[in-house]
């Protein structure tokens, strides 16, 4: 998936994600919780929840958090 900001997130089926921007990488953990995207991030102990729309024929995510500022992201292997 990728962002505007020019970062990427990939999505493994064991629960994996890995996110880079820059040249830098970080692996976090993702599930879904209640209808919901949640992530954790080390060293952060937490499991913040977004809710998920789709968009532009499927291609678009919009993850949006608890202040309502969405995060879009588009799938890059489905272009």
């Amino acid at each position: 998936m990728g962002y505007e900001d020019g970062s990427t997130q990939k999505f493994f089926a064991d629960g994996r994600t890995l996110y880079a921007a820059g040249s830098g990488e970080s692996w976090g953990r993702w599930r879904v919780e209640a209808e919901q995207y949640c992530s954790f991030w080390p060293p952060s102990q937490s499991w913040p929840c977004y809710g998920v729309q789709i968009e532009a024929g499927g291609l678009d995510i919009r993850f949006i958090g608890t202040s309502g500022a969405p995060s879009i992201g588009r799938y890059e292997d489905l272009n």
